[in-house]
């Protein structure tokens, strides 16, 4: 007989009281999941080995990886939703949903949002660059691809080491900015029917495999299940083959150097395909929190597979890039000592007047809600619910000793911040720049060191409070720096539930001020 309770996993939609999220049901096991998507990984590699054309995989596998280990984790769960006799009933989890009541699956959103295509940009601002061009150029101006020659390199993104980079470039190295509309058609794209056939025929065996890979681990699949895996290589392979077509058509423009913010943004890597086919180079450049303050090897996948140089923020990180560096099938080609560090002394520090923390002057930076992408880049994050269910209780404690609730939600977070936490507590939510938002906060509270915001704060010397919740193990190096610099709590994990001790949370704010000044941190990334 089945349990008449509803196991939601969506944060949006759950029932939640004091002591988290109610009915909380979250039963797979980080080891199990990492270990999964590990052997995947090997499986792909030992395909691309028995096939002399599948070295085109490489570009693939960062999405094919990461959704086959969504599917996975999808099928366990609605796995131990049957054998706890759990109710059949909407969990808002899109995935385990279409598992649960074997309906037709969604292609994954990603492959949507490139399918409704660039945005058409205003021309009018085109027109605007090209005026002002006319007149005065200097590193990092827009310019047309029909203007690039050999002394051009190209960028098309802006991020905080290819701004400090371009300060230190020799002047007869010209970087210009070029933007994808200029390369691919803008607005929603449609794939061929005989690309589609192609790839069907191509890819059968290594879609069967897969099929047989899921097996062995106990995930036996329907008709549905199978279109689903099939239609994800096909669809991913397809929208390439468009693209590198589309690519190929302005070939005689092709840059022959390139600076990309990160090879994990679709079009990024179609161009860095094709330029290096064509003789050019790639420098691809950190962003965020790099991998070398956690231990794993999010780079050797992501980035060093699709570039002939990384830049990372010091040489410090360099040094924690390589000790991490593995040399895998992937980024065969790429040099270990091809990772490099851009010179990071002249990074301003943010002083500010010294002030006692006031008990509404408090700022929580949580990082992204990840939809059913609980398998995120190359690390398994918290899936939702388990991220909220800590929340929850973080916000029980810091009410209870009587510190208002203010926050500034990421940016991409695809489900928007939940608001059935009104029910409890009253907070209020930041949207503007993170670096103009902390400036009105006196204490800052993070739980996650790896996105942007945490490396922001480091160059402050605004309190801060870092709360680790085992998602990823930091290294020890980078931990100590973390310990000198924050007020720190080691969280603690019982049964997927992550639960803080609230006298160890207001001891490491009351000791966040006299660690204020400490640059261990600041001097590990960015000296």
């Amino acid at each position: 007989m089945n349990i008449k309770k509803n196991i939601i996993l969506n944060p949006e939609f759950t029932n939640i009281d004091s002591n988290g999220v109610k009915n909380f049901f979250w039963p797979l096991k980080n080891s199990e999941i990492n270990n999964f998507k590990n052997k995947f990984l090997i499986f792909l590699e030992n395909y691309m080995r028995s096939k002399r054309d599948m070295d085109f995989l490489i570009m693939h596998i960062p999405y094919i990886r990461r959704d086959i280990t969504n599917f996975y984790i999808a099928k366990k769960f609605s796995f131990f939703l049957s054998k706890n006799k759990i109710a059949k009933k909407k969990t808002y989890n899109e995935l385990v949903d279409k598992i649960i009541f074997k309906k037709k699956f969604n292609l994954p959103k990603d492959i949507d949002i490139i399918l409704n295509g660039l945005r058409k940009r205003k021309r009018i601002f085109t027109k605007l660059k090209k005026i002002k061009n006319f007149f005065y150029t200097s590193n990092l101006s827009y310019i047309e691809k029909e203007k690039i020659n050999k002394n051009h390199t190209i960028t098309f993104s802006n991020n905080y080491l290819i701004d400090l980079q371009s300060k230190y470039l020799k002047k007869r190295i010209n970087l210009r900015t070029s933007h994808f509309q200029d390369w691919f058609p803008s607005g929603k794209i449609k794939i061929n029917k005989d690309t589609i056939k192609n790839n069907e025929k191509k890819l059968k065996k290594l879609i069967l495999d897969t099929i047989k890979y899921l097996n062995n681990y106990g995930l036996n699949l329907n008709k549905n299940e199978k279109k689903y895996i099939s239609d994800l290589f096909v669809q991913w392979f397809s929208l390439t083959d468009f693209f590198i077509k589309e690519l190929e058509k302005s070939k005689k423009f092709l840059p022959k150097k390139m600076w990309i913010g990160t090879s994990g943004v679709f079009y990024h890597r179609i161009f860095s395909y094709l330029v290096r086919k064509s003789g050019g180079i790639i420098y691809g450049f950190d962003h965020g929190m790099s991998t070398g303050c956690v231990k794993q090897n999010a780079k050797n996948i992501l980035e060093l597979a699709h570039i002939d140089f990384f830049y990372t923020f010091s040489k410090y990180m360099k040094l924690a890039i390589k000790r991490n560096f593995i040399k895998n099938f992937v980024n065969k080609d790429f040099k270990k000592n091809n990772i490099l560090s851009v010179n990071t002394k002249h990074v301003k520090f943010y002083k500010k007047k010294n002030t006692l923390i006031k008990k509404d002057n408090v700022l929580y930076v949580p990082r992204v809600f990840t939809d059913h992408n609980i398998f995120v880049g190359d690390t398994y994050l918290y899936p939702d619910i388990m991220y909220y269910d800590w929340q929850i209780k973080l916000f029980n404690s810091l009410n209870s000793l009587n510190y208002k609730i203010n926050i500034k939600p990421h940016p991409v977070s695809r489900p928007k911040f939940p608001k059935t936490l009104l029910n409890f507590h009253k907070f209020k939510l930041f949207k503007a720049p993170f670096m103009e938002v902390i400036k009105k906060f006196d204490l800052l509270i993070f739980d996650c060191i790896q996105n942007t915001a945490f490396l922001e704060a480091m160059r402050t010397d605004t309190p801060m409070v870092f709360l680790n919740i085992k998602e990823y193990e930091i290294v020890k190096d980078v931990k100590d720096s973390i310990k000198k610099r924050c007020g720190y709590v080691d969280c603690k994990i019982k049964n997927n539930r992550v639960n803080i001790n609230r006298n160890l949370l207001a001891a490491a704010i009351g000791n966040s001020e006299n660690l204020r000044k400490d640059k261990s941190f600041y001097n590990f990334y960015y000296q």
